[in-house]
């Protein structure tokens, strides 16, 4: 886990605090403690300037300090530091090198002193490239006679080799001399052989040390050596790209021809780390793998053999070469019966060789249906036969030896964690297969559940609560599935049993709520039947929860995620009276109004009558103002609970949902009553009107695909969310000047606005049920995304179809098709996003030393022929948890204004001005590009620069007037790339102020 990163206000403060704290430090105690928080320092802050002045500094303490321990202690720094030094100046850092160095150059007679000098010096590397001196002497410390600074030396010289070719060519052959000497003992020779994998700047040089190695290999026939020469020569050609062939036939050999089990393991190591990397692979060495699974005696060897040959599958070429009738049909008929004496294997439950069995067979049926559905080739029918008996012998198999663990793990409690463990790893084979068939994931559902009910007495929580995430992982992968086996779940859900298992039961709880009933009046009474549970669950006393508070608490939140806010209101009124914790009550209220408003939407759109707006009657229109009144009562409830809590500002993306929410309902809302007095043949249809809602519904578009790439750490669900909403809002405007004003106008060009729905469009005239099962498989979670984009292709059917005037009757008053499109979206439950329950803004933009002007003073920045030149420094503090998406390079838009656009210091005033700032930014920068070859002309700076270990910096010329007869402020919008280059805005953005 990352350590938590502060916020930087006075950065010049902050490195003059660090370097204070290290000079007054005088005993060792003290220099041992500050010196051991400089990584985590390095880690909060990562910037080149703070990183050079701590290390020149700790260098001076090396080269003039007495005591080894505090010598081993910087050693310990520069290791750590070791990713940082390569985004330094490495002419900053010569003096450092020079101290470290010290010990070295003066002949130092301290043994210890030299070996841990010589192992900075390997840290360092990076900046030894060029310095031959330094190189000279760590080869002269290859011959010395102390083990403890010859072991350094060749540390130091296996870091240099790695990056530098000069040095490497020069070692190789100071190398090849020194194998060639039999005083070499066997220890030092085989830690001298493993710097060769580094030789492989050039293919002669590759080619050198390739043949070294396996002249000795060929003189020894000790198996430690013979193993280290094995693995020295597979990660040469892993780097040099040279003779993989070859090195596979001699692993092979080694493999089965070993002299000893350790060599043969080792062999097979080698192997694996090939498979991963290449394609060198024929049929005829898996053939002689799979013999080796069978023939050895060994169980080691026949775990290593399956594990290579369960990668080789995975990669897919060799099995498409195996199973394809252009291959040898004598071969593929020998493969199948060296995998049908594979399978045998998986008899016995517990061992590592059937566990490995059962994933090499999960993983050949799996690649096999791939090939089959994925490409045009002919399969030979005895392989198809054979693959279709396997899945089906799989699946009991499978399921029998869960059934088998289950009994034993009741009988013997001892090794219930191993049987555990073994379990959820054939569940995960099952699942892994079930991916990709939807009917075998029904049957294995099936009989998973009937498990449950069958063994339930066992009441062991930690096992059922594996079994019970199957059925939710299948949940997300099938909604259908878990809609046919309804009626089975919730009796198990229901049993007595299951409520003394709190793991199981929130899990199977989960499941059950992610598929409600699609009628509005059942999904009613399928919640009020849930919450009945739950309070047995917690044993309810009419007011207050006794047992399981948290886990119901995951419940009511899941709840939210999966659109059931009966649920969740139900759960979060159960709690809101019992608490004691002020922060803890604001933060259920909030939750309760956005359930309330929410709930109340999708019960009262299903309602016919709610859509005739008469006047003094209850309608739709009520509801919305119903909805956004509670939002706002949430939003405040919200506000109490950051002011005691969340001080720093982590939860904008609630902020930001709340706003969200109350602007698509206010949209809606002006929508519906427009449409209404469209419908009016008494009020004269204004154009302007509908334009004017174009224009709102343009706006909720942008807020919504704003807010969803404002947070780098946001989750794909939460994203496919608020981008429906998004389309959505992009659907009804292309309605509008489709069928209510577009006729007048020419329709052969496209509002950019619009140009997302393209590829929609095309799925017009396509079949939906085609549409939705065009996902890809394993895309879980899809629900939000697939019932609205499938409304939204509808509409645009409908739409096309009336442009070409086919409808016929009612159904083709286009006034209708659009409303009756808005209440078919709003009978949708909005699924809460994820993110908004988490912690949020853990990917942040720190400036560091920002650019102040006081005066005539000028800090950062100097002028340049009357041009401000700004350098711009900052880091990109990442999450606390590793996120898929990669920092690459950051955006900078750097423009001048008059107004201060972060004035405002209400929160929701805050967003509103970010969204703007954003705005005026991107209007600038587009201006600016167009008119490049006019710079002056143009109102922005446009720059990009590449982050470096979250680290960036950049000299930008500013051209514009400031202060008296220019700008008043210099702002800078910033916006990170990812690695898949798409933007985000995470801020903060930088406002300077000119006086």
């Amino acid at each position: 886990m990352k350590p938590k990163r502060k916020v930087i206000q006075d950065y010049g403060k902050l490195k003059r605090e660090i370097l204070n704290k290290l000079r007054v430090a005088k005993t060792v105690e003290e220099q041992l403690v500050q010196f051991s928080d400089v990584t985590r320092k390095f880690d909060e802050y990562p910037d080149p300037n703070l990183i050079c002045n701590t290390l020149s500094f700790l260098a001076e303490c090396f080269r003039t300090c007495d005591k080894n321990e505090i010598r081993y202690c910087l050693l310990k720094v520069f290791k750590e530091t070791e990713k940082y030094i390569k985004q330094t100046d490495s002419a900053a850092l010569d003096h450092t090198v020079k101290n470290i160095f010290f010990p070295l150059e003066n002949r130092s007679n301290d043994t210890v002193a030299r070996a841990i000098a010589l192992r900075i010096l390997g840290y360092l590397s990076i900046l030894l490239t060029d310095r031959i001196d330094i190189q000279h002497g760590i080869l002269q410390r290859l011959d010395s006679t102390f083990p403890i600074e010859a072991n350094a030396a060749i540390f130091a010289a296996d870091k240099l080799c790695a990056k530098t070719e000069k040095f490497a060519v020069i070692l190789c052959d100071q190398l090849e001399t020194k194998f060639q000497s039999n005083d070499l003992s066997m220890t030092f020779r085989i830690k001298l052989i493993r710097i060769l994998r580094h030789m492989h700047w050039e293919i002669s040089l590759a080619h050198k040390s390739r043949n070294i190695c396996l002249q000795m290999l060929e003189q020894s026939s000790d198996g430690i050596m013979q193993s280290a020469i094995l693995r020295t020569l597979t990660l040469l050609s892993c780097r040099a790209l040279v003779d993989r062939s070859d090195q596979v036939e001699l692993l092979m050999d080694y493999a089965i021809n070993g002299s000893n089990e350790y060599v043969r393991s080792n062999a097979l190591v080698d192997l694996l780390n090939l498979a991963k990397k290449d394609s060198v692979f024929s049929v005829s060495h898996a053939l002689r793998l799979l013999n080796l699974v069978v023939n050895a005696s060994e169980q080691i060897i026949k775990v290593k053999a399956l594990r290579i040959l369960t990668v080789l599958i995975k990669r897919g070429r060799l099995l498409a070469d195996l199973l394809s009738q252009r291959s040898d049909q004598d071969l593929c008929i020998e493969a199948l019966h060296s995998i049908q004496n594979c399978e045998d294997i998986i008899h016995d439950i517990t061992s590592e060789v059937s566990i490995i069995a059962a994933q090499f067979c999960t993983e050949l049926i799996i690649e096999t249906r791939r090939i089959v559905s994925r490409t045009d080739i002919l399969i030979w029918t005895e392989w198809n036969t054979y693959i279709s008996e396997l899945s089906s012998k799989i699946q009991s198999s499978f399921l029998s030896i869960i059934v088998g663990l289950i009994r034993v793990a009741h009988i013997n409690a001892s090794d219930r964690d191993m049987h555990g463990k073994i379990i959820k790893k054939y569940l995960k084979f099952l699942f892994s297969m079930c991916l990709s068939d939807d009917t075998m994931a029904l049957n294995v559902s099936r009989s998973i559940i009937k498990i449950m009910q069958e063994y339930i007495t066992t009441n062991n929580d930690d096992i059922f609560a594996e079994v019970s995430k199957f059925i939710l992982m299948v949940g997300k992968l099938r909604k259908s599935i878990i809609q046919t086996l309804m009626q089975n779940l919730i009796a198990v859900l229901k049993s007595s049993e299951l409520l003394q298992m709190p793991r199981s039961f929130t899990l199977l709880a989960k499941t059950a709520l992610k598929v409600p009933p699609e009628v509005n009046t059942e999904a009613e009474s399928f919640q009020q039947m849930i919450i009945a549970t739950i309070q047995s669950f917690g044993q309810f006393d009419g007011s207050t929860i006794c047992n399981n508070q948290w886990n119901i608490y995951l419940i009511g939140v899941d709840a939210g995620k999966s659109g059931c806010f009966s649920v969740m209101a139900s759960i979060m009124q159960f709690f809101v009276t019992a608490v004691d914790v002020d922060a803890s009550r604001y933060w259920l209220r909030a939750l309760i109004n956005i359930a309330t408003a929410e709930k109340g939407m999708v019960m009262k759109v299903g309602i016919d009558q709610m859509f005739d707006l008469q006047p003094e009657q209850a309608d739709i229109l009520d509801t919305f103002e119903d909805s956004i009144r509670r939002y706002a009562q949430g939003d405040e409830e919200l506000n109490g609970f950051m002011a005691l809590m969340d001080i720093s500002n982590q939860r904008l993306f609630a902020k930001w949902f709340y706003l969200l929410r109350v602007e698509f309902f206010k949209t809606m809302k002006s929508f519906l009553e427009k449409l209404n007095q469209y419908m009016n043949p008494r009020i004269k249809r204004k154009k302007k009107d509908m334009v004017d809602i174009q224009e709102m519904l343009l706006r909720a578009a942008h807020m919504h695909d704003f807010v969803a790439h404002s947070f780098f750490d946001v989750d794909k669900k939460s994203l496919e969310i608020l981008e429906s909403y998004r389309i959505c809002c992009l659907i009804l405007v292309y309605a509008i000047k489709s069928l209510l004003v577009g006729v007048e106008s020419n329709q052969e060009h496209i509002d950019p606005s619009l140009i997302p729905l393209i590829p929609m469009i095309r799925y017009v005239n396509a079949d939906l049920n085609n549409f939705t099962n065009s996902w890809k498989a394993g895309e879980i979670d899809q629900r939000e995304k697939l019932a609205l984009y499938t409304q939204s292709i509808q509409i645009l059917r409908e739409i096309e179809q009336l442009k070409q005037h086919k409808l016929q009757s009612a159904s083709s008053n286009p006034v209708l098709v659009v409303r009756d499109f808005v209440r078919a979206m709003l009978k949708i439950p909005m699924n809460i996003p994820p993110y908004f329950f988490d912690r949020q803004q853990r990917t942040r933009i720190h400036w560091l030393d920002v650019p102040y002007f006081k005066g005539n003073n000028k800090d950062k920045a100097i002028l340049v022929q009357e041009k401000l030149v700004l350098k711009l420094e900052g880091i990109v503090q990442s999450g606390y948890e590793a996120v898929s998406k990669k920092l690459k390079s950051i955006e900078m838009i750097i423009f001048g204004s008059n107004i201060d656009f972060f004035e405002k210091s209400n929160p929701e005033n805050s967003l509103l001005n970010n969204l703007k700032f954003s705005d005026v930014a991107l209007s600038y920068r587009e201006f600016a590009t167009k008119n490049a070859d006019s710079l002056p002309t143009s109102s922005a700076v446009v720059c990009s620069v590449e982050i470096n270990n979250n680290f960036f910096t950049s000299s930008v010329i500013f051209p514009f007037p400031l202060g008296k007869d220019g700008f008043r402020f210099i702002n800078v919008h910033t916006r990170v790339v990812d690695d898949q280059s798409v933007m985000w805005t995470i801020g903060p953005d930088l406002r300077i102020a000119i006086e």
